[in-house]
């Protein structure tokens, strides 16, 4: 597994979903990789899932901290809009990834690590769960 942590960027090809993501921003590429990660969705599929996921989060106003020294980082923002269709396939998507993924087998062959990566795919789903924050 190409993942040095459980934080979502943590991943590489969560990483380098991102970076391709701030290249070139579209709503495409974020629908793209959340209806990519169906159940059963190999490993690589479902990272650039959970990475989309947490575009939707932070679009929301709701960025995890990875995310946001990353934007600080390359002096980038995220300007589209979401909408509830959107949140909704990214839920979806968090959803299929924790329960029958590749990517959650692999985290259940690590000696402990499985809890703390549901942990924080719960922090993303609440974050795209919870009332929407104020965006500037």
């Amino acid at each position: 597994m190409g993942a040095s942590g459980v934080d979502t960027f943590d991943d590489d090809y969560a990483a380098d979903w991102l970076g391709d993501f701030l290249e070139a921003p579209s709503e495409a590429a974020i629908y793209r990789a959340l209806e990519c990660a169906q159940p059963h969705s190999e490993a690589g599929v479902a990272a650039q899932g959970l990475a989309a996921a947490e575009v939707v989060a932070a679009l929301r106003g709701a960025p995890s901290a990875s995310l946001q020294r990353t934007l600080d980082r390359r002096n980038s923002t995220l300007s589209m809009r979401t909408t509830p269709r959107l949140e909704r396939i990214a839920l979806d998507a968090v959803d299929n990834i924790a329960t029958t993924s590749e990517l959650r087998e692999l985290w259940e062959e690590t000696d402990g690590g499985l809890p703390s990566w549901l942990g924080a795919l719960a922090d993303l789903r609440s974050r795209l769960a919870s009332p929407m924050s104020s965006q500037s």
